[in-house]
């Protein structure tokens, strides 16, 4: 898709050049547009230029070589505290993949989603980010060469279903705050230039999202304010009598059960299991009856 040695710009040497401000571009190769950071670049092919399935591209903008799908890659989990918390370390093909970013990522794609798609199984809900680590080089003024191994990390996302793996902006999203690191770390030291990528680790942790359950006493700080109202019942309906308590409010006793149990069938929950979780609120609203 690119390849980031050849489409840096050195900083321009004439007087009237050196008033501009000193950048770099990336070049797209299937169409040749021109992109000042990495994340405009990757928003880019994925939107005008998507690869088929099972199809991965190199630098150079070619199918790639079939010696290199041949390889094997080479993968590592480390675990911790029962498998709750998981590291998958990926690391890249021997060939250009080696060498540029956007062809890694369009490679290890599957291979993330795949893991993903296991971990959730195991841990129902989870929450993950991406991080990888390259080799930075560059020729100081004394001549010598100077490399650095930098991180680049996107944010944490989670998982709370199966097609929350399969949603492509969650990637994309993670992908891009990676580019964008590198562009700003690039842009705060000039003359870096990417010399290899080293490997990508996938962390992921289980997720416990909060979802209504039963009563519990607030902290002192909040039950003074009189601005949370806390239904005191021994089940997993604290959502459930929330409803009905903005549907028939109370002025007297608001906490009390007792006001909300027989409205309890102006709210269908058929189906629904409690305590309430998050992905079922939009469902909610039609079932008031």
């Amino acid at each position: 898709m690119f390849n980031l040695f050849g489409n840096i710009q050195q900083p321009l040497k004439s007087e009237e050049a050196s008033k501009e401000m000193w950048y770099q571009t990336y070049t797209c190769k299937h169409c040749s547009a021109k992109f000042k950071n990495c994340s405009d670049l990757f928003e880019h092919v994925n939107t005008h230029h998507p690869l088929p399935n099972n199809q991965s591209q190199t630098g150079s903008g070619n199918v790639s070589k079939s010696v290199q799908k041949q390889n094997v890659r080479k993968t590592k989990d480390t675990a911790a505290l029962d498998d709750v918390s998981n590291r998958h370390t990926i690391y890249p093909l021997v060939g250009e993949e080696k060498y540029d970013l956007l062809t890694f990522f369009t490679d290890v794609r599957d291979d993330i989603v795949k893991h993903l798609q296991a971990r959730r199984q195991n841990l129902n809900h989870l929450k993950y980010y991406i991080s990888i680590k390259v080799q930075m080089s560059r020729q100081k003024e004394d001549g010598v060469m100077e490399t650095t191994e930098p991180h680049f990390c996107s944010k944490i996302d989670h998982i709370l279903t199966a097609e929350d793996v399969h949603e492509e902006h969650h990637l994309n999203a993670s992908f891009q705050k990676m580019f964008k690191s590198f562009d700003e770390f690039i842009r705060r030291g000039s003359s870096w230039t990417l010399k290899k990528i080293i490997h990508m680790d996938l962390s992921t942790g289980k997720y416990s999202p909060i979802g209504g359950k039963s009563f519990f006493p607030l902290p002192l700080s909040l039950s003074k304010t009189g601005a949370v109202l806390n239904i005191q019942n021994k089940e997993d309906k604290c959502f459930v009598y929330s409803i009905l308590a903005s549907i028939n409010p109370h002025s007297i006793n608001p906490q009390r059960v007792s006001h909300y149990v027989d409205h309890e069938k102006e709210l269908d929950m058929r189906g629904i299991e409690l305590p309430v979780t998050p992905q079922v609120y939009p469902n909610l609203k039609p079932r008031i009856r």
